[in-house]
């Protein structure tokens, strides 16, 4: 066989390379610069403590880890640290450990909170993944206004971001 007739074979194995990878973050994100913090906030406390603890209207430190992202404006999904990604276990095939498939989802649930960073009050329309570096399951605090809704669920309303190196 010529060197050419192992070329299309060559492709097929090199295509198939990418198999179980993760996906490619999106873009950087255009949140301002200004929600970056250079060091941890002070006073941060774990994900499932400010739950448990935080009034509505009261200033947090949130300890946590990135979840999920919303890919057309900044807010993104956090979780208690002590929800294990899947994989953290042990031997585990799931393609999207952050999505903690393999764990109790109420758990998951009662585990999570929602940021979102706003602008003079409107809602930032730019994807948060890639900002500084921050991409699933990276630890981050994030300091902010808590809201909660009806049900009890947590909302931050970011002023900034302090993501592990």
């Amino acid at each position: 066989m010529s060197r050419y007739g192992l070329l299309p074979l060559f492709l097929v194995v090199l295509a198939g390379c990418d198999a179980g990878e993760k996906p490619a973050p999106a873009a950087v994100a255009a949140l301002p610069d200004s929600f970056f913090l250079s060091a941890e906030p002070a006073g941060a406390k774990d994900l499932l403590a400010v739950r448990a603890e935080a009034r509505d209207g009261e200033v947090v430190a949130v300890r946590a880890r990135a979840r999920d992202f919303v890919a057309s404006a900044a807010v993104l999904t956090l979780v208690d640290r002590s929800i294990p990604a899947c994989g953290e276990k042990g031997a585990d095939s799931c393609a999207t450990p952050w999505d903690f498939c393999c764990e109790d989802q109420a758990e998951v649930a009662r585990a999570s909170a929602t940021v979102e960073f706003r602008k003079d009050g409107e809602l930032i329309e730019a994807g948060l993944q890639g900002f500084h570096g921050l991409d699933h399951l990276r630890a981050v605090v994030v300091a902010g206004i808590a809201r909660r809704d009806a049900a009890g669920n947590l909302t931050v309303l970011a002023s900034g971001i302090w993501i592990a190196p």
